[in-house]
């Protein structure tokens, strides 16, 4: 299993989003993970031990944003990392017996991004793969077989900022 770092990009009108984000997100992702904000103004208060935030620019116009984000991304040595919206809560425990076998597919050069959500299923979509999993086990759900989708090149959101793995190229 790889270590990805989870960059998050945020402005100074949604700093206000950080508090609840950071503690939700250590609750709910229930082991070590580096988080990275990426902003302009740090927020000011402590951030957890295990997120940064790191000024990506001046927080002047929007048209910028997306730039600063680009050569921020350009800057990495990373090949793969996770990357979300600032107002997208984790609201349950994280499986990571999912999670884990979705790495299989950071090899394949067609795979530009993993959704480890469940929104794709909500628009056009088609079947990717099969993964042998326990998903929930208890008295009423056992499900053995994880379907791996892939959203129609029509769809639409099919990039969006949910949290998901990415390819940097």
């Amino acid at each position: 299993m790889k270590d990805l770092t989870l960059y998050i990009p945020t402005c100074n009108s949604y700093l206000f989003l950080v508090k609840p984000f950071t503690f939700l997100f250590n609750k709910f992702w229930n082991r070590p993970q580096k988080v990275v904000y990426l902003g302009y103004d740090k927020p000011k208060y402590d951030l957890p031990d295990n997120f940064d935030f790191i000024t990506i620019g001046n927080d002047d116009d929007l048209k910028n944003w997306s730039s600063d984000l680009i050569n921020f991304f350009s800057s990495i040595d990373d090949e793969h990392f996770l990357f979300t919206s600032d107002d997208t809560f984790l609201v349950d425990y994280t499986n990571f017996k999912v999670y884990d076998k979705l790495f299989k597919y950071l090899d394949n050069p067609k795979v530009g991004r993993i959704n480890i959500n469940r929104d794709t299923v909500n628009r056009p979509h088609r079947y990717f793969d099969t993964i042998e999993t326990v998903i929930f086990k208890d008295s009423m759900i056992n499900y053995n077989n994880l379907t791996i989708i892939e959203a129609e090149q029509n769809a639409e959101y099919r990039v969006s900022a949910t949290l998901s793995i990415w390819r940097k190229d």
